[in-house]
């Protein structure tokens, strides 16, 4: 069975990535969190429309998910 590496969460106005597995249920608004970009974020309240917000290039990168040469 396929087990991510991180998993993705909205935060500070980005979409980060944050190490490790989904947990059983979603994080909860206000909870701090350490993104893969090495940032110390708060969960924001889950909604449809902030999976909308950008995706954090840092997070990326350190996803392996985007060249290093990338803007």
């Amino acid at each position: 069975m396929f087990q991510p590496e991180h998993h993705w969460q909205p935060a500070a106005q980005r979409c980060h990535a944050i190490a490790g597995t989904l947990p059983p249920g979603p994080h909860r608004a206000g909870e701090r969190l350490t993104t893969l970009c090495e940032q110390h974020v708060t969960a924001a309240e889950p909604s449809a429309l902030n999976w909308l917000w950008p995706t954090c290039p840092e997070c990326l990168r350190a996803a392996g998910r985007m060249p290093e040469n990338a803007p």
